[in-house]
C-alpha cells in the first residue's frame, strides 16, 4: 500500500513539473485577443477617407456573376453604400453595421440597405431562386486577414471569398466608369482567341462559359463567373488556361474585346461573336404589342424589365394578374412559362398552367413548361408567334394554350373562374406597337 502511495506521489510531481515546462503560444487570452481584433477592424475601416470597394459576389454557384460595392464605414456604426449592380453609380443608402465576435471577428450589415440587401433579401423573387431564397447572398462576413490598404472576408452563408480594397479618390469615379464598360457588354456569343486560336463562349448574367481544349483533341467547359471594374473585368478567382492563371482583362474599346493582362497570357482575348440569325435582343422586347389568340381576342400587351436582363413582366392578358416571361440568352428568344400567380389568404394558389386545349386537354403546372416566342418579319413590323413548344408530357401532350387553375389546401383542384376570362387558347400573335 505505500509502495502504491509514493508512486502516486511520484506521478503526481513529475505531471505537474511538464506543465510548468509549456510556454503559452499566446500571451493573452483568447477573448482578449478578439477583442483586441474588433478594435483593430473597427479602426480599420473608418480610417479610409473615400471608403473601401467591395468585390461582392451573391449565391454559392456565384452564377449571377459579380458587383462593386462602395462602402464608407463612418462613427455612430454607420455605413453608406453604393454600386454598380442597379446602373446607378451615384445613388447611395445608409445603414447600420457592426464588428461581432463569433468564433473571430466579423463584419455584419444589422439593418436594411435598399442596394446592399438586395442580394441577400430571402423574399425577392424576381429570376432568382424564388421566395424563400432570393439570391442567397451574404450579409454577415468573417474577417480573414487585413494589411493598411486591404481586407480579405469570407461569406458566412456562400463561403465566397470578398475583397475589400482602400479607395484612394472618390468611389463614384470607379462606379461610374465599371457601369459604363457594363452597358458595352452586349454581345451573348464571345471567340476567346489563344495564341491565334478561337474557342467559343457564351455569357449570360455576368458568367461566361468556355470551351477549352483538352488533351487529345478534347474540349473541357469552364465557367468564368466575373465582375466588371473600372477598367474591364475581373474573374472571380484565376482560371488555368494552358497551364497558366488567367484572371484580369482591359477593355479595348478600338476592338470592342477584353484583353488579358496577366503574366504570360497577353495574348489572350475575349472579343463578340457573330449572333445566329434571327437573335433577337433583350431590349427588343420591351415596349408595346397587339396580341391575338386562337379565338380572336385581342389584348393590349405591356412588356417591362424586371431588376436583371434576363426576365420581363407583361401586363394586359388579364387586368387581375401579371404574366412573368424570361429571356432565352442563347436562343434570343422569349418565354412563357406555367407560373403560380397568387396565394390566397386561406392558401389556395391560383396558377396559370400550361394546357393543351385541342387534343389530351392535360394541363401542367410545371414550370419547366412553356410557350417559345419565335420572331417573324412582317411587312417591317416586329412579329412574335407563340407556336414552339418547350416540354412535354409523358411524351404526349404538347402546350400550346394557358388555363387558370386553383389549387386549394383541401378538396379537388379545378378551374379558376373569378377573374372573368379563364381559358387562353393558342396560338398566340404578338405584333409590336
Amino acid at each position: 500500500m505505500k509502495k502504491l502511495i509514493y508512486t502516486l506521489l511520484v506521478f503526481t510531481v513529475v505531471c505537474s513539473s511538464c506543465v510548468q515546462d509549456v510556454d503559452d503560444v499566446y500571451d493573452t487570452p483568447v477573448a482578449q485577443r478578439v477583442e483586441q481584433a474588433v478594435q483593430e477592424y473597427q479602426a480599420l475601416l473608418q480610417s479610409a477617407e473615400y471608403g473601401w470597394l467591395m468585390e461582392y459576389y451573391p449565391s454559392p454557384s456565384r452564377s449571377y456573376g459579380g458587383y462593386l460595392y462602395v462602402m464608407k464605414f463612418e462613427g455612430g456604426d454607420k455605413v453608406i453604400v453604393s454600386t454598380d449592380a442597379f446602373g446607378k453609380p451615384q445613388e447611395t443608402a445608409e445603414s447600420l453595421y457592426s464588428i461581432k465576435k463569433d468564433m473571430g471577428p466579423t463584419l455584419n450589415f444589422d439593418s436594411y440597405n435598399a442596394l446592399f440587401s438586395y442580394f441577400s433579401d430571402p423574399d425577392i423573387t424576381d429570376e432568382a431562386g424564388g421566395s424563400g431564397k432570393g439570391y442567397e447572398g451574404d450579409y454577415e462576413f468573417l474577417l480573414r486577414s487585413h494589411t493598411e490598404n486591404e481586407i480579405i472576408l469570407r461569406g458566412k452563408k456562400t463561403k465566397n471569398m470578398v475583397r475589400m480594397t482602400r479607395l484612394t479618390s472618390p468611389g463614384v469615379d470607379v462606379l461610374t466608369k465599371s457601369v459604363s464598360i457594363s452597358q458595352k457588354m452586349f454581345a451573348v456569343y464571345y471567340t476567346v482567341e489563344i495564341a491565334g486560336e478561337s474557342q467559343t463562349a457564351f455569357m449570360q448574367e455576368r458568367n461566361f462559359t468556355v470551351m477549352l481544349p483538352a488533351a487529345e483533341e478534347t474540349a473541357v467547359e469552364q465557367k468564368w463567373p466575373y465582375l466588371i471594374t473600372d477598367t474591364g473585368l475581373k474573374l472571380y478567382e484565376p482560371v488555368e488556361v494552358l497551364g497558366k492563371k488567367v484572371q484580369n482583362f482591359v477593355y479595348d474599346a478600338a476592338t470592342q474585346s477584353y484583353n488579358c493582362v496577366d503574366e504570360g497570357m497577353e495574348s489572350l482575348k475575349i472579343k463578340p461573336a457573330a449572333l445566329p440569325e434571327g437573335y433577337m435582343h433583350f431590349n427588343d422586347f420591351i415596349g408595346s404589342w397587339k396580341m391575338t389568340d386562337y379565338d380572336n381576342n385581342t389584348y393590349n400587351i405591356q412588356i417591362s424589365k424586371k431588376f436583371k436582363d434576363d426576365s420581363f413582366y407583361m401586363k394586359g392578358l388579364n387586368a387581375n394578374f401579371t404574366v412573368m416571361l424570361y429571356y432565352n440568352y442563347r436562343l434570343g428568344r422569349i418565354e412563357w412559362p406555367s407560373q403560380l400567380l397568387q396565394t390566397m389568404g386561406d392558401g389556395t394558389r391560383i396558377w396559370l398552367c400550361a394546357w393543351d386545349a385541342f387534343d389530351s386537354t392535360s394541363l401542367s403546372g410545371n414550370t419547366s413548361y412553356r410557350l417559345i416566342g419565335e420572331p417573324k418579319a412582317d411587312a417591317g413590323k416586329t412579329t412574335i408567334e407563340w407556336i414552339k413548344n418547350n416540354g412535354t408530357w409523358s411524351g404526349k401532350t404538347e402546350w400550346n394554350s394557358f388555363i387558370l387553375w386553383k389549387y386549394p389546401t383541401e378538396g379537388s383542384s379545378s378551374e379558376y373562374k373569378d377573374w372573368g376570362q379563364s381559358r387562353y387558347r393558342g396560338g398566340f400573335t404578338m405584333i409590336k406597337d
